[in-house]
């Protein structure tokens, strides 16, 4: 996304970002749900429950990415980004991690 900073995300245009997930890099589409959507987290020390925003509610600068395109164990997986009103719809694609 750094990369394409000045490019596109300073412009105001909207894209996506395609991402391909392989058993090396360690992650799973649950992973970017979480990290973009945000989600309940339990404290290893205390036990405690607590809700985070992920970076689309908290950072701004992701206002014009419409969403991530996750491509893990040969299926595709879409990531809307709730902010943004741009709309691109997939056919065959997971609207949701399980």
């Amino acid at each position: 996304m750094n990369y394409y900073k000045s490019l596109v995300m300073d412009k105001g245009i909207p894209f996506f970002i395609a991402i391909h997930l392989t058993v090396d890099t360690l992650k799973s589409p649950w992973d970017y749900w979480i990290f973009f959507l945000g989600g309940t987290y339990e404290s290893i020390d205390t036990g405690e429950v607590s809700f985070q925003l992920g970076e689309f509610y908290q950072n701004q600068e992701l206002d014009n990415l419409i969403g991530l395109l996750i491509y893990y164990n040969e299926q595709f997986y879409w990531l809307k980004n709730p902010r943004c009103k741009t709309r691109l719809e997939f056919k065959n694609v997971k609207l949701e991690c399980k």
